[in-house]
């Protein structure tokens, strides 16, 4: 058998293994017959899908490789190797989950030095390890750990590279693991969890240089795949291992510097900016080459790269186009170094400083008033330069500056005249084809002017006059189509720094204008490209009108609070048929900012026409269904929040506007996440709980909806949500570079920003606000209890209980706040009805309990101790940091740690632990093992000696079951399954299309393929059975009769035709007399008869065993 196995099985896990004789080597090896055989018994299991089945036998592996151990030799070493391999490999990549995780902890916790395998098995091992990682549910969080362990995490793949690299003994062998580590993993297509966790297990492992240029393209491979296909946290996370692997085990010797400079270039997102952590590491690095005699980076090579950027970027041919684009990629790259030399140079003890290397530049930008014929792009790569440098120059930190940027601003402070030059260029050059281009880089250099404090005076007194020539404009037919962009764009830059010292708003901007472009259409007018920009794709300039649109409405938000009411009133109609055009035919992505226009009048629009309000808000809600999958989808909704959800729509005529938009809202957060959470935060924050309560709205709800909020998503979405807490718990230093939108918050923030709403409420005591706290608290326990009253499943963190924990939570916080005596009667006498209810789950029982003596407050053991002593999902435990974040004028832990120290207690006999396999050092234990066909094993090898097992079984002269009387699917089922296991010759049914019933499928489990099967229906019987006699077959009937034989007396005949009856009237009188002998089972029961595929199952079965079949 063993050899057999050898010569089917693993010939392909061992075809690269020729060198030796494996027939030699396994007679060398017959001494430890009883190891191979558990070799077999292993994979014997491996071919079964049942736990139950395999998991005995899982030790076995461990056992094998210890035992092994001592007994290799150099010349068996490859073929043990290849034989741990073959197993692995094939638990790797088993159907069954368990199998699969129970190989990879195995093969994590293997010592290698201990267990030395052959190197041509170890590579074999890492590149189906790392398939075998790339499984997204690996890295779901264990509900039975605390602290968020996860089964498969980036700490236990470090652990298991760090003891893999120990075993390795030369710096050589370890330098080409890495090389070859980091080329599996740039040429497999990776889900983002499992390649976040095995960067960030990279990052871990300390210094050992090891990539060179060559590997740069694989290191771009696995950024730029991230960047183009998963959502913002998850790159800047990627980019943020990915920076500090490089720093740890790019070989820098071995780099040239424009090698540097093209790394560097493949980090695109502000998490690994200056500041960061990574690029901290990064600059003490460099610093270290520097001073290295054998480095090829060097200061000198460095800075003559930057001056030699700097001198082709201004060296503009004059034969060169006047509107020819940027090289905005070199421009970057020039950025990026220059940061980089700020930081890993002292250049105060240099020949010159960063000011003197940018002169050239500089000079450029304070001269381009005096200097009319200088060349468009060398002035445009100059202020793209400096942009980006003031930028690169803050990195993550907005708050830190350094001397190299305060001199970058000094200079520009010193040339007024650049903003005049500038604004100037905006209004004439419009017909160059580069004018797009052109308008961009000037609106970023506008924002830096507005956001710095040393620059914002140039923009001072500029907004009356941008505001006149607006109005000039607007009765300029022949150019306002072209010329109003970029001036809401500089509007749009000043508004976002006019709380700034002696910065204008743009609320001086007057009615007139913006009445003026709503009723003259100006703003769908101007979505048309302007003639004379016939070589500018349509494309472009529709992103840059598009985007223009976008500030338009921004401006219109902004300023139309600050109009009369009258002046509003004129303007409702207009506004509102504009923000339709927008919505009905686009741009889509002006969508959030022509709602967010809507806010002031729309209760007005309500109040003058209702129907047009609520048409008004339906098609909003429509459009902004529409941009799922679009970046401006969240903004609208969160936009459609604010106009509708407003202490001005607090009006009885409004209520049921509201009532409807929060059950929309409710479903939509049902499959999409972070959506309530953006409700709840903006209902709590637009409308104080005071107004609230005067008005007659019925917000309970609401409340009790956001107090027991937490639907289940799914998994995949849960699991990347899992993965942002884990490394933002483990990496501290991640938390500044990320900027975590609504979606990536767990769903218990919604929980979080309800509560403290309602605790920021407590020091009003007056009647009404305890009238309210004691209606919710009634309404939460009616959830509770309608919830129990449901057909649904009320097991351990089924969403029922977990339902009614978060309401018995809300509620234990909030009833302390009550001081009216009869309603704490009334409240206690409803908590003491809801404990006598049956069937209450430990958790939920312990806050009635706890409610009911309130003999402790604090956040901590409510929302975290109690669920995770309670047995909840951990997903359920809110952690007190959360409430710190959120509420930090109330304690949120407790004041000993006797809770925190105690451990959980199981509340049923379910083992905890159920997907442990039992280790045993004993290799003679007992355990179940399914038969194996022999079919199977030589299936498809082409072996003509073989051939006969490939067709189906057709066995001579054997016994013939006959069922063609049984009209039960499932007993046919059961039968065809017996007939093939005890080799039954042929199997007779009634109708073939029994067997094309989902029933006889699910037991027959394929038995039909391998068993000869004949269809003979009910009225030929007779005929048949006729047939079969004259062939010399004996017919023996199943059936009680008064000359029935004994089956223990009875000697089946090798030709037998076994007649079974139908289930109920069993044989018939007609064809009993036709058989030449009914055989009865010996019973002893009350029961008159078994049922009879369990009566055909007991004959078959004695007349293999009188066979020897």
């Amino acid at each position: 058998m063993l050899l057999l196995w050898i010569n089917r099985k693993e010939i392909k896990s061992t075809e690269n293994l020729n060198n030796f004789n494996k027939q030699i080597a396994f007679v060398n090896y017959f001494e430890n017959i009883k190891i191979w055989n558990d070799v077999v018994s292993i994979f014997e299991s491996l071919e079964e899908k049942q736990i139950h089945v395999i998991k005995p036998v899982l030790p076995k592996l461990s056992i094998f490789i210890l035992v092994t151990k001592d007994n290799s030799t150099e010349s068996n070493s490859m073929l043990i190797s290849a034989w741990v391999m073959a197993i692995i490999t094939r638990m790797l990549k088993h159907e069954t989950k368990f199998v699969v995780r129970w190989a990879i902890s195995t093969v994590l916790a293997l010592d290698y030095k201990k267990y030395s395998l052959h190197d041509d098995s170890l590579e074999i091992l890492i590149k189906i390890l790392l398939e075998a990682f790339n499984d997204q549910s690996l890295y779901s969080r264990n509900s039975e750990q605390d602290n968020y362990s996860l089964f498969l995490s980036s700490e236990k793949i470090s652990e298991f590279l760090k003891n893999y690299l120990n075993a390795l003994e030369s710096h050589s062998s370890k330098v080409t693991f890495l090389r070859s580590l980091l080329n599996n993993i740039a040429s497999q297509s990776w889900c983002i969890v499992a390649l976040l966790h095995l960067i960030v297990a990279l990052s871990t492992l300390g210094n050992i240089p090891s990539w060179n240029q060559s590997d740069i393209s694989h290191i771009r491979k696995i950024v730029t795949d991230s960047q183009r296909t998963h959502e913002p946290a998850f790159r800047a996370s990627l980019e943020y291992f990915m920076l500090k692997c490089c720093t740890a085990f790019v070989d820098w010797n071995s780099l040239k510097f424009r090698d540097l400079v093209e790394l560097l270039s493949i980090f695109k997102t502000t998490a690994v900016s200056r500041h960061s952590e990574p690029w901290d590491r990064l600059t003490e690095r460099l610093k270290e080459f520097y001073c290295s005699e054998s480095s090829k980076i060097t200061q000198n090579n460095a800075i003559s790269f930057c001056k030699n950027s700097i001198s082709s970027m201004l060296e503009v041919p004059m034969t060169e186009f006047a509107d020819a684009d940027i090289e905005e990629t070199e421009i970057e790259k020039t950025a990026k170094i220059l940061t980089l030399l700020a930081d890993s140079i002292d250049m105060t003890n240099v020949s010159f400083n960063w000011v003197s290397l940018l002169n050239p530049i500089i000079s450029t930008i304070q001269c381009v008033s005096k200097r009319p014929y200088m060349h468009n792009k060398k002035f445009l790569s100059s202020v793209k330069l400096i942009i980006l440098l003031i930028k690169e120059g803050y990195g993550c930190d907005k708050q830190k500056s350094d001397d190299h940027t305060s001199n970058i601003i000094e200079c520009l402070n010193n040339c007024p005249e650049m903003f005049e030059f500038m604004f100037q260029k905006l209004l004439m050059d419009i017909e160059s084809d580069s004018y797009i281009v052109q308008s961009k880089i000037f609106f970023e250099m506008f924002y830096i002017l507005s956001s710095e404090p040393k620059l914002n005076w140039l923009m001072k007194n500029n907004i009356l006059k941008i505001i006149e020539t607006i109005e000039d404009l607007l009765n300029n037919v022949q150019h306002r189509n072209k010329l109003l962009f970029p001036l809401w764009k500089i509007l749009v830059i000043q508004d976002k720094f006019a709380s700034n010292v002696s910065l204008p708003s743009i609320h001086s901007l007057s009615y007139n204008p913006l009445s003026k472009v709503l009723s003259d259409g100006i703003l769908q007018e101007c979505l048309s490209k302007p003639k004379g920009l016939e070589g500018l794709q349509k494309v472009n300039w529709l992103q840059y009108s598009y985007q223009s649109v976008c500030d338009f409405w921004y401006v219109t938000s902004k300023v139309i609070d600050q109009f009369s009411d009258d002046d509003i009133v004129n303007l409702m109609l207009p506004l509102a048929e504009e923000v339709l055009k927008v919505l009905n035919n686009g741009p889509k992505i002006a969508t959030p900012y022509a709602i967010s226009s809507l806010k002031f009048i729309i209760s007005k629009l309500g109040k003058h026409d209702l129907f047009k309000m609520s048409e008004l808000l339906e098609i909003s809600w429509k459009t902004c269904l529409e941009l799922r999958g679009n970046e401006a989808f969240r903004p609208a909704l969160s936009s459609l929040i604010e106009i509708i959800f407003q202490v001005e729509m607090l009006q009885k005529n409004f209520f049921h506007i509201l009532d409807k938009y929060f059950r929309l809202f409710k479903d939509l957060s049902e499959s999409t996440s972070g959506i309530f959470y953006t409700f709840i935060k903006k209902f709590c924050s637009a409308i104080p709980l005071c107004k609230l309560l005067k008005s007659d709205f019925n917000c309970t709800p609401i409340f009790v909806c956001a107090l027991t909020f937490g639907p289940i998503h799914q998994k995949a979405h849960k699991i990347m949500e899992e993965t942002l807490t884990f490394l933002l718990q483990n990496n501290p230093y991640l938390t500044p570079s990320l900027i975590l939108v609504d979606s990536n918050k767990p769903s218990c923030y919604v929980r979080i920003a309800a509560v403290k709403y309602l605790l920021e409420n407590f020091k009003n005591t007056s009647k009404d606000f305890e009238n309210f706290l004691f209606i919710l608290i009634e309404e939460l326990m009616k959830a509770d209890s309608e919830d129990e009253c449901k057909s649904t499943s009320h097991f351990a963190n089924s969403l029922s209980h977990r339902i009614r924990n978060r309401a018995w939570q809300s509620i234990l916080l909030i009833h302390s706040c009550i001081k009216d005596k009869t309603l704490n009667e009334k409240l206690l006498l409803k908590t003491l009805n809801a404990l006598e209810m049956e069937s209450q789950q430990p958790s939920i029982r312990h806050i009635q309990e706890w409610t009911i003596f309130n003999i402790l407050y604090r956040e901590k053991t409510i929302f975290y101790e109690f669920p995770r002593l309670s047995n909840l999902s951990p997903d359920e435990w809110v952690r007190p940091e959360w409430f710190e974040e959120n509420i930090s004028d109330i304690p949120s832990h407790n004041k000993d740690e006797k809770l925190k120290n105690s451990s959980r207690t199981s509340w049923s006999s379910k083992i905890i632990n159920e997907n442990s396999a039992t280790e045993t050092e004993s290799l003679d234990y007992n355990f179940q093992k399914k038969i194996i066909p022999v079919k199977d094993i030589i299936e498809g090898d082409g072996n003509p000696d073989f051939a006969m097992f490939e067709e189906k079984k057709v066995h001579k002269d054997g016994l013939i079951v006959v069922a063609s009387l049984i009209d039960r699917v499932p007993n046919l089922g059961g039968l065809c399954r017996t007939c093939e296991v005890f080799g039954v010759s042929e199997f007779v049914i009634g109708s073939f299309r029994y067997t094309e019933d989902k029933q006889f499928q699910n037991l027959s489990v394929s038995a039909d393929k391998w068993v000869s099967m004949k269809e003979v229906k009910p009225h030929l019987l007779k005929e048949y059975l006729a047939s079969m006699k004259e062939q010399g077959y004996v017919l023996i009937g199943a059936e009680q009769t008064e000359d029935s034989c004994n089956l223990k007396e009875f000697k089946f005949p090798k030709k037998s035709v076994l007649l079974l009856g139908h289930e109920k009237e069993g044989l018939p009188v007609d064809l009993i007399q036709f058989l030449d002998v009914c055989v009865e089972i010996p019973q002893q029961g009350v029961v008159r008869s078994l049922n009879v595929h369990v009566s055909g199952a007991i004959l078959i079965w004695e007349y293999a065993r009188q066979h020897n079949n």
